[in-house]
């Protein structure tokens, strides 16, 4: 006799693979920053997408997680292969308006890669043109994943040599429409990405309420498209899962359930458009 699954019980276990097929496919891109004290330890500060886009290799993250660099004028690392590596150079960043990165409703930073830098990474990923979500303006019943590297998951860093054990942290969920959180941010929602998540409680693998995670330091994480999932045909047994990059995380607000993203388009255009990339 067959088993009958109810519509949400299809749905988070064609989720759970999705999120599998993206962790797979495009973990080594995804990578940590850190941070360093004034007494020279690093810390860690958040996350960033490794790119290779028209031929150069990019590294982006959200403009806040830089923005403590900048102000205390301390060493930024991002974490290579094998070891903690200097970012050495600016970075290209949206505005912080009047000084306030709170009110940056697009908040990301580009970094644009050396050749020596790129070798010294070692063996990681980059996620291609091919892998980057088509631009959309209708989310309904798609479904996105969130990559990245918590504060509370990554304090362990070897001081002596500069290497850490870097845990990545995954979440999905479906887009959220919030009219509430529009208003808030004074956005159209055309250049955003809004995924729901609960500060308190979120399921696990097997379906079972836990203790969400702390997104601090997820900040500059990837965020995929996973698929639609309101269409019955991407249930089928022979369809496969393609995730496909479409932004960076940039922040969660509580009071309103829900996570922003901004769209990797709009980040390729303004970065064209300085000739950034």
């Amino acid at each position: 006799m067959s088993e009958i699954k109810t519509a949400g019980e299809l749905g988070t276990e064609l989720g759970e693979h999705c999120l599998e097929v993206a962790k797979d496919r495009f973990k080594e891109a995804i990578r940590p920053i850190y941070c360093s004290t004034a007494q020279g330890t690093p810390v860690h500060e958040g996350s960033c997408v490794l790119l290779k886009i028209d031929g150069k290799h990019v590294l982006l993250t959200a403009s806040h997680v830089i923005d403590a660099h900048k102000i205390n004028d301390t060493t930024l690392y991002v974490g290579g292969e094998h070891s903690l590596l200097k970012i050495e150079g600016e970075f290209w960043a949206t505005e912080a308006k009047a000084g306030n990165r709170l009110k940056d409703r697009y908040d990301f930073a580009a970094y644009l890669m050396p050749d020596k830098f790129v070798t010294d990474m070692g063996n990681v990923q980059y996620i291609s043109q091919d892998e980057i979500a088509p631009d959309r303006t209708d989310h309904h019943g798609r479904l996105y994943s969130i990559i990245g590297y918590p504060n509370t998951k990554n304090k362990s860093i070897d001081r002596k040599n500069y290497s850490v054990q870097s845990i990545r942290w995954h979440y999905f969920s479906t887009h959220q429409d919030s009219p509430d959180l529009l208003k808030k941010l004074s956005v159209t929602g055309e250049d955003h990405i809004f995924v729901g998540y609960d500060r308190k409680q979120s399921k696990d693998s097997n379906g079972i309420l836990v203790g969400s995670v702390s997104t601090r330091g997820v900040s500059g994480g990837a965020v995929f498209d996973l698929g639609n999932f309101a269409n019955p045909t991407n249930y089928a047994r022979d369809v496969k899962c393609t995730p496909r990059l479409a932004g960076i995380f940039i922040e969660f607000h509580h009071e309103h359930h829900a996570t922003v993203t901004t769209k990797i388009g709009v980040i390729l255009k303004a970065l064209r458009a300085c000739e950034v990339t």
